[in-house]
């Protein structure tokens, strides 16, 4: 007897996967993305719901959920995007301080460069003389 891949009309599909979150996401943040990808896969359920199936007040009520859920999603979507402003702001002065870092390590490179090459000007100048005197 051939077994079907389908699942019976009760049985629940399992939820996709979420996929991980980006290294070094604060747990707020990446409790809103789990809360925005829960509420996408509640509306990608809702619109598998065919509406010419639906009566007048179940239309209008079908319609009204998939609304909410895609205001939701964008409200999610504006506070996830808050929330990493917030984060970048906060890791603002630590970027700030290591630019500033690099700044004075590529002068004092800058520095040691100017060195070597007024070395490399002397020693080129003393062995012209060393080749006039020779």
């Amino acid at each position: 007897m051939a077994t079907s891949n389908k699942t019976s009309p009760g049985a629940h599909a399992p939820a996709p996967q979420a996929p991980a979150a980006p290294a070094g996401i604060a747990p707020a943040t990446e409790q809103l993305r789990q809360l925005k990808l829960n509420l996408q896969a509640t509306r990608e359920k809702l619109m598998l719901v065919s509406p010419d199936l639906l009566n007048d007040a179940d239309h209008e009520a079908w319609g009204e959920q998939i609304f909410k859920v895609s205001v939701a999603i964008n409200g999610l979507r504006n506070a996830t995007l808050q929330a990493l402003s917030d984060e970048f702001k906060a890791e603002l002065p630590k970027f700030e301080s290591a630019a500033t870092k690099l700044t004075d390590e590529l002068f004092q490179l800058q520095q040691a460069v100017d060195v070597i090459k007024a070395v490399s000007a002397a020693l080129g100048v003393i062995s012209k003389i060393v080749t006039l005197l020779g």
